[in-house]
Formats: C-alpha cells, sequence, structure tokens
C-alpha cells in the first residue's frame, strides 16, 4: 500500500513460495542442500492424517474441517486417494442449498464442474508426491499446477502388478518444469505419487514457508499462532 493509502497488489504466500523457487539459482549452498532434501527428512509425512470416504456426509466433512482447523481433506476409498474437499469447494453449498444433504464425492463432482463450465478450469486432478520426494520437486510441481497443498502418498503395496513395465523404473525419468527457468528432473517411480496411493501426509504452502524460515537465520515463527489458517 502506498502512501495514498492505495492498494497496488497482493503478498500472498504462493508469491513468496514462487520468488524462493525461481531465484534459488542464486541460493546458498545451505538453501541448495535443504531444497534437495527429501520431505520425509524435513518431517512432513506426519502419517496422522485426518481422512474422509467419497460417500462421508458433506455436513460431517464441515465438521471435521473446522475442528481440526484444516483446509483441506483427503478422499480415500479403501485406503487409496481419490479425490480431495477443500474450503474453496465450501463456497458452492450457497449456490446449490441441495448440496448440504449431500456426499463429499457430489460437492467435489459439483464444485469441479462448476470450476470448468464458468472459470474455464479444470482441477479434477488430486496432486500427490512420495514422501522421498525432495522439497525443490514439490516447489516445482506446486508452481507449475498453481496448487495451495500436495498430498503425500505412499504405494499400498510393494508388490502392484505381475507385468513388468517396458521401461525399467530406474531409466525411467521425466522433468516438472514451472514458469520459471528451473526444470528440475524427476525418477518418477521415486518422487510421483500415483492413483491408488495411500495417503500418509501433506505439504501446504504454509508448511513449505515453516521450513525456509525455520532454515533461515532471525526471529523465529510464534508457535501460538495459526498459521494454517492462511492456507
Amino acid at each position: 500500500m502506498q502512501s495514498d493509502r492505495e492498494i497496488r497488489g497482493i503478498l500472498s504466500q504462493a508469491r513468496v513460495v514462487r520468488y524462493f523457487f525461481e531465484h534459488s539459482d542464486t541460493a546458498t549452498a545451505i538453501e541448495h542442500q535443504l531444497l534437495d532434501t527429501s520431505l520425509e527428512k524435513l518431517g512432513l509425512v506426519t502419517r496422522d492424517v485426518v481422512c474422509v470416504s467419497p460417500d462421508t456426509p458433506v455436513l460431517k466433512a464441515l465438521s471435521l474441517l473446522e475442528s481440526h482447523r484444516v483446509s483441506s481433506l483427503p478422499l480415500v476409498d479403501n485406503e487409496q486417494l481419490v479425490g480431495s474437499l477443500s474450503l474453496s469447494d465450501v463456497k458452492h453449498l450457497a449456490r446449490n442449498r441441495q448440496l448440504t444433504r449431500a456426499s463429499c464425492r457430489e460437492l467435489v463432482q459439483a464444485a469441479r464442474y462448476v470450476q470448468g463450465l464458468r472459470e474455464g478450469q479444470d482441477k479434477a486432478a488430486v496432486f500427490s508426491a512420495r514422501p522421498q520426494a525432495s522439497l525443490r520437486y514439490v516447489l516445482a510441481k506446486l508452481i507449475a499446477t498453481g496448487a495451495h497443498r500436495i498430498w503425500i502418498s505412499e504405494a499400498v503395496s510393494s508388490v502392484t502388478s505381475s507385468v513388468e513395465p517396458s521401461t525399467p523404473a530406474s531409466n525411467r525419468r521425466a522433468s516438472v518444469s514451472s514458469a520459471s527457468s528451473q526444470t528440475v528432473p524427476v525418477d518418477l517411480a521415486k518422487y510421483a505419487g500415483e492413483f491408488g496411493d495411500r495417503v500418509c501426509g501433506v505439504v501446504s504452502l504454509t508448511d513449505i514457508l515453516r521450513v525456509l524460515m525455520d532454515s533461515a537465520p532471525g526471529p523465529r515463527l510464534d508457535p501460538d499462532y495459526n498459521y494454517a489458517s492462511m492456507d
């Protein structure tokens, strides 16, 4: 805000995270070490995630969001991640009061339909990463997709199929790129979550900023402040 009290812009969590990532090529050795650290080593894999099934009533899910002070809930069917319900979906209840008696699956479907029809947005995908994924990979994926959080997931069983992949897992590599010049090489079998994985954590923009702040010199974060409310 300028001296004339005219608002010139908004500093959001997403902008701060994007700025850090896009300027990481000039980061110190310590910052590079942090970016290359896995989610598991950073302590972001809690394995204590509040989940709901796709058939859970919407009102019960809203109660869980409020009581646990979280901004999103994974939809889990037979221990497998199949979708996500966030606070941004709740606004659709005002547009269709009948959805208050619906299931989480029905609310999410209605929300995605409106986003696609009215806003031209396709947000059906659920983004996830494995516990072994690096912070750098997660940053790149969040920035590339515009998501505010990414679920941490792991394979339900080490034996996924009797069919061998056409390309050995050790040779299957891809990259995640954002609008910046950063391109992060990815070992798909090691970093990328897959449909049907078991949810074992969630990483939000708040979590990433907390990790960055804890590793930076200066005052510590206020332990009594609810930073999760900023997601």
